[in-house]
């Protein structure tokens, strides 16, 4: 179980933050979160998007959440691969 993270802001603030604190978003300054391993990470960025990157997270948000293709963002000038 992961029960405490990094929390890394825009402003180069690093802290450790308790899981149940965490709010994955960008209140004003962009941020990241992670484990002390860095093998995968959470980014919330200034444009309201999250970005998941990390093998066993992407496994995961996959299996748990059926209609996560829903929410990929597409850019406009892209053909649609789905």
């Amino acid at each position: 179980d992961i029960d405490l993270l990094i929390e890394i802001r825009e402003g180069g603030e690093c802290t450790w933050i308790p899981t149940t604190d965490v709010e994955f978003n960008c209140s004003g300054l962009e941020g990241y979160w992670t484990t002390r391993e860095f093998d995968w990470v959470i980014y919330a960025s200034h444009e309201s998007s999250i970005t998941f990157a990390g093998q066993w997270l992407l496994e995961e948000l996959k299996a748990n959440w059926p209609n996560w293709r829903d929410c990929i963002y597409r850019s406009p000038f892209e053909e649609d691969h789905a």
